[in-house]
């Protein structure tokens, strides 16, 4: 690549119209004014071989640290550039047809040299092949297409729409095909555009040139810089430049500036025209015009003083300046101050600050010499002396001494040839005064000049008076008071507009005189004015006169020293501070010393801030609760763009579908709402562009990373600008995917409980205690009674009193408040009686508890259920009838047992008596007689006690069976029972074993039962039991209560 090529890169790169590097040859262009180079040296093989040149032609813009850094990448480009220019330089002329393989290397080198290039551009270069796909980029092109992935072989239109928005995508791409096509090469020196990737204003300087690829085919190569930074800073430079100049420019004083080398820079509108005609008067030295101004003596100590403050930074307030000015010829007095400043250029200069206060000056001096001359006047005599008639009818004489009209004759129209008309009818009145009261005549009025204008004069008359009082004539004088009281005129008009500008001012005012201790330090102030805002902002009444210590003792030191050094260097200041002392207040103040030398007058223009400081406060707590509640948000909120697409996501937003911020941003909201929602939100959302609703509710479904579907109660909004143009829309998204199922399940549980209450064979009810009626039922009472909805619900609350049997409505009223008196888990039941639809009795049995209470603790509610028992009532009164028969049929069976055990019991007891004789008598019986009496005598009273058994079984149906409790040995009883059972063992052989008991073993008991018990239980052990078997019998003590 030859010069004239980097050259013109560097051309492009830097915006100008005019050349900064001459294309023939790496040297810097000899413009004039070039007050700033940049130089980077390259190298070629290790060794320098050239350098990069950056000229600027404005002091104003300097280099910065990216200039330098894009002036060595620049450098890097340039050096194999140069490589090609000296092998072009090298090689013979073209007659002698030396081939481009020859000249610039093999065709691998050449595109090795060219992919390097591209590679260390220090800008933006690629490559769109004839196929419009990028076949190249350098490494800040990939960093601007960082958003478009694969990069490389990606269709180049795809790419550029991806990027930027339409129709600025349009224009790119229409350029691209025209230089593929044509071979024009077409440059955009600065472009600005909302990049659609990423929400940003990027701006780009960019050429596109054809060019011939490896493979022969033609492609399109692009150069472009990113100069977003860059304008960025030039557009915060700018606004600088502008407010430095409309102050500089605008300020009511002079200013001019001074550089390092003490030539003055820059001079204000102001300003100029004190320094006359000095021809090219910028960046003259500053010694050679104060000597063309002021003479070299007094330029000396000028400049000196200059020099002083440029190297020390101490500022300089002079005295007033009062001299002949050699350039005008007459005397000029200035008062000036100057300080040191920093320069654009990174050095310090010194600014000066002048007012030119001459005919101030020459007026306080002329004031002073007329008082002098006036006071003289005064002493010598007036300037008018008149000579008035005792009654004022006639005026004598008057000396007008060049004010007024001389006059030696009298004259009777006096009055109308000196006094003004409006004035006259004033003066009459004041002489009438002065001659009745015989006192001086003194008054302010306007007279007739010798000039013939009106003028302005103090008149004074005393009257002389004869031997006897009266009076003989009035000698007056008159000063001329035209100018004094036009000065007074001016000054009351110049006090009233200050005092109307002091009184209406938003801001507080206030003078005050510092107060300083014998150190020197200040230790007080005392007010000496205040308007009227100063109460409202500070808080405090009546300062006037008082001590700031007075009104605030503990207020902060810092005040006393700001003010004090004010008044002791006349240096003004601004500043802001807190005043807690003056009840947690913030003041933006502005103090300048006031008076003359020596005094210690300050005054003070604030404002208080106490409010906009809290708002920032809360502005700045404001956006970090935002970021914070944003960030750490339970519920999802998103920034979507007008083209649908997420701008922000919060983590919430993230969680709840599963995406990561890049996956979501990268993509519409669209792309993930339900196909079946989608409709519906995009309609509202056309709603609020049009400006028809503010926000909008809706819940719809967004389909998760996962699949599955996410249920969401999203609420939007609309942002708008300043200028009510749509900006982006605000959405905040809760999920209700547990909410909607827990729904469902409660769709399904209140149908279940439904159906249960209106499907249960019951009636259900709950009833009011202070409606006196049901508040609800189930649809069984109405198929109970008949009666239909209709019916019961014209029947309201009389229902209950319409329908209940009479007799049974004080039994529910006590029902009903029993019910309310109970517990909670207290249940209370009631039968009574209901007429049906048809008329008939019907038997209702309900059971209530409590349902709901009050506030109070009081049941206000209760629930129950009622059932139709009617059916039930008449079972009820068959079965007491039946119960009657068969207590009267039970109590005859009693009588008849009772009867028979009687029949049966005399004709035993002859057996048993004949029997006892037969075993006592005479002889005695044999021993085979005397067993068979035993046995004779053990079933006659077997069967005694059978008969006793069956009494018994009358006496326990009747209540009345009682046991005779009675010390009985175990074995013997045992022994009996086994000799009664014998027999019907021996039949089966079956044999009976007794485990032998101690005769000891005796238990309490009614020995008649307890043999019965026995014989029934060895009974069934021999009937149960199979042929040949064994009847074991032993016994064991257990603890008392238990049987075994």
């Amino acid at each position: 690549m030859s010069w004239p090529a980097i050259a013109g890169r560097w051309q492009a790169h830097s915006g100008s119209s005019r050349l900064l590097l001459a294309p023939a040859a790496p040297t810097a262009t000899p413009e004039p004014t070039a007050e700033h180079c940049l130089v980077v040296p390259f190298g070629v093989a290790g060794k320098t071989a050239g350098t990069v040149w950056a000229v600027a032609h404005d002091a104003a813009l300097g280099f910065d640290a990216e200039d330098l850094r894009q002036l060595q990448h620049l450098a890097l480009f340039a050096a194999p550039a140069l490589q090609a220019v000296a092998a072009r330089d090298a090689a013979p002329p073209p007659h002698q047809a030396v081939s481009a393989l020859q000249l610039h290397g093999t065709p691998e080198s050449q595109h090795a040299t060219f992919n390097s290039l591209i590679e260390n551009a220090p800008f933006g270069v690629y490559v769109v092949d004839a196929q419009f796909r990028l076949c190249q980029a350098s490494a800040a092109t990939r960093k601007a297409f960082a958003s478009v992935q694969p990069l490389i072989g990606r269709n180049f239109g795809d790419i550029v729409r991806a990027v930027w928005p339409e129709p600025f995508a349009a224009e790119v791409l229409a350029h691209f095909r025209h230089t593929l096509d044509s071979g024009e090469a077409h440059a955009e020196p600065t472009v600005s555009e909302l990049r659609k990737d990423t929400p940003e204003i990027e701006s780009y300087d960019w050429k596109i040139e054809r060019i011939v690829l490896p493979d022969g085919a033609f492609g399109v190569v692009c150069y472009f810089y990113d100069l977003t930074e860059r304008h960025q800073a030039a557009e915060a430079l700018r606004l600088r430049t502008a407010q430095f100049e409309t102050l500089f420019n605008g300020a009511p004083l002079g200013i001019y500036l001074v550089d390092a080398d003490l030539r003055i820079c820059q001079v204000n509108p102001v300003a100029l025209p004190e320094f006359g005609n000095i021809p090219g008067l910028i960046g003259q030295d500053l010694a050679t015009v104060m000597q063309t101004v002021w003479g070299p003596a007094r330029a000396d100590e000028i400049v000196q003083q200059f020099r002083h403050t440029l190297n020390t930074g101490q500022p300089f307030e002079a005295e007033e300046l009062i001299a002949v000015r050699v350039d005008r010829g007459t005397t000029a007095c200035y008062e000036w101050q100057i300080h040191r400043i920093p320069l654009p250029d990174g050095s310090h200069g010194v600014a000066c600050h002048f007012r030119e206060i001459s005919t101030r000056v020459l007026a306080q001096a002329q004031i002073r010499d007329s008082e002098m001359r006036l006071r003289a006047f005064v002493t010598a005599s007036a300037d008018v002396v008149y000579r008035m008639s005792p009654d004022w009818r006639e005026m004598r004489q008057v000396l007008g001494r060049n004010f007024v009209a001389d006059s030696h004759e009298p004259s009777a129209r006096w009055l109308q040839e000196y006094i003004h008309p409006q004035d006259q009818a004033h003066v009459l009145a004041a002489i009438d005064t002065a001659i009745a009261n015989k006192s001086l005549f003194e008054l302010e009025h306007r007279v007739l000049r010798v000039d013939g204008e009106l003028g302005w004069t103090q008149s004074r008359a005393v009257p002389l008076l004869d031997e006897d009082g009266a009076i003989v004539e009035w000698i007056g004088t008159a000063s001329d008071i035209t100018e004094s009281r036009r000065m007074r005129l001016a000054l009351s008009e110049s006090e009233e507009r200050y005092r109307s500008l002091f009184n209406a001012m938003d801001e507080g005012y206030c003078i005050f005189e510092m107060i300083f201790d014998d150190a020197g330090k200040a230790v007080d102030y005392r007010f000496l004015e205040v308007n009227p805002a100063f109460a409202e902002l500070t808080g405090v009444e009546n300062a006037v006169g008082r001590r700031m210590r007075e009104i605030a003792p503990d207020h902060e030191e810092h005040w006393f020293t700001t003010f004090g050094k004010v008044a002791r260097t006349g240096e003004a200041v601004r500043f802001i501070s807190d005043a807690n002392s003056l009840g947690e207040r913030c003041f933006d103040v502005c103090a300048l010393k006031v008076g003359g030398p020596g005094s210690h007058k300050v005054a003070a223009l604030f404002t208080n801030i106490t409010e906009r400081r809290r708002t920032e406060a809360a502005l700045r707590a404001s956006e970090e609760q935002f970021r914070a509640t944003f960030e750490a948000a339970a519920i999802g909120i998103v920034h979507i763009g007008l083209d649908h697409r997420w701008l922000r996501v919060n983590p919430a937003m993230c969680s709840l579908t599963g995406y990561t911020v890049d996956e979501l941003v990268a993509v519409a909201f669209t792309e993930l709402t339900h196909p079946d929602d989608l409709a519906d939100d995009l309609r509202q959302l056309r709603r609020l562009l049009a400006g028809e609703i503010a926000s909008y509710k809706i819940e719809k479904r967004f389909i998760h990373r996962s699949g599955r579907d996410v249920w969401v109660a999203a609420t939007t909004a609309l942002l708008r600008d300043a200028d009510g143009q749509p900006r982006y829309f605000i959405g905040a998204l809760e999920d209700i995917t547990q909410q909607k199922a827990t729904l469902a399940q409660l769709d399904l549980q209140r149908l279940f409980v439904e159906r249960l209450t209106h499907g249960m064979p019951n009636t259900l009810h709950v009833f009011g205690r202070a409606e006196r009626r049901n508040l609800w039922v189930n649809r069984h009472l109405g198929d109970t009674l008949g009666y239909s909805a209709d019916d019961i619900a014209q029947m309201g609350g009389d229902f209950l009193s319409q329908v209940l049997h009479p007799q049974d409505v004080p039994a529910m009223e006590g029902h009903l408040d029993q019910v309310f008196e109970s517990a909670d888990d207290e249940v209370h039941d009631i039968e009574y009686r209901v007429r049906d639809q048809a008329g008939h009795w019907r038997w209702l049995q309900q059971s209530d508890t409590v349902f709901r209470r009050g506030p109070d603790g009081l049941a206000v509610e209760l629930v129950g259920t009622a059932t139709d028992v009617t059916a039930r009532k008449g079972i009820e009164a068959d079965l007491i009838t039946a119960l009657a028969a068969a207590e009267d049929a039970n109590q005859a069976k009693s009588d008849f047992l009772s009867r028979m055990s009687h029949e049966l019991r005399s004709p035993l007891n002859a057996v048993l008596g004949f029997a006892q004789l037969l075993r006592s008598g005479t002889p005695p019986p044999t021993e085979r007689q005397q067993e068979s009496v035993d046995e004779i005598l053990k079933a006659g009273w077997y069967l005694l006690g059978l008969i006793d058994e069956i009494l018994d079984l009358s006496l326990i149906e009747s209540g009345r069976l009682s046991c005779v409790l009675e010390p009985v040995p175990l074995a013997e009883v045992l022994h009996d029972c086994l000799a009664l059972v014998e027999g019907q063992a021996a039949a089966r052989g079956i044999r009976l074993s007794l485990v032998r008991l101690d005769d000891g073993c005796i238990v309490t008991v009614d020995r008649t039962r307890l043999k019965q018990v026995f014989i029934n239980i060895l009974t069934n052990a021999i009937k149960y039991n199979r042929e040949g078997g064994t009847v074991q019998v032993h016994c064991d003590a257990v603890a008392p209560g238990r049987i075994c």
